[in-house]
């Protein structure tokens, strides 16, 4: 299984409008640029392909915003615990919610802050699963506020 999708154009500016990230950005999976191009000037970047490893970033960020690699999430996900005060990941909702260890890591650091939940909402390789943008926040002590993507549903 390949860990590279693509995040449509449409779904990468309502994640960048609905979170609203400022101060210092870094997405960590640049891939061809969906969030990057999207985000505020003077994003930071990495993307293995072009010789920068996000797991060798070691400067502290404001936000992190991107669409992760899913064979290693939870690894991707603790490193970016430790550098990132918020962080906005495009993913499955399985991914955030059938682990113990993501919960517990994710209580550790603060919580999960917000879920931006996307079904039917134009993404070729999402199958019948539901997305979600899903929001850690460092010290977040509160609930998870639940919000949806509301493109035409058809069908």
């Amino acid at each position: 299984m390949s860990d590279i999708h693509f995040t449509p154009k449409h779904i990468a500016k309502d994640c960048i409008e609905y979170f609203k990230p400022t101060g210092r950005i870094l997405d960590p999976c640049r891939g061809e640029g969906v969030f990057f191009d999207n985000l505020p000037k003077g994003t930071e970047w990495c993307e293995l392909t072009m010789g920068r490893d996000f797991m060798e970033w070691e400067e502290p960020v404001d936000w992190i915003m991107s669409n992760p690699p899913y064979s290693c999430f939870r690894a991707w996900l603790r490193h970016s615990m430790k550098i990132a005060d918020n962080i906005v990941y495009f993913l499955p909702v399985f991914k955030v919610t059938n682990s113990c260890q993501v919960w517990d890591d994710s209580r550790k650091f603060g919580g999960i802050k917000s879920l931006r939940i996307y079904i039917r909402a134009g993404i070729p390789w999402q199958r019948g699963r539901p997305l979600c943008a899903a929001h850690w926040q460092r010290g977040w002590d509160g609930g998870i506020d639940i919000s949806y993507y509301s493109p035409a549903i058809s069908g």
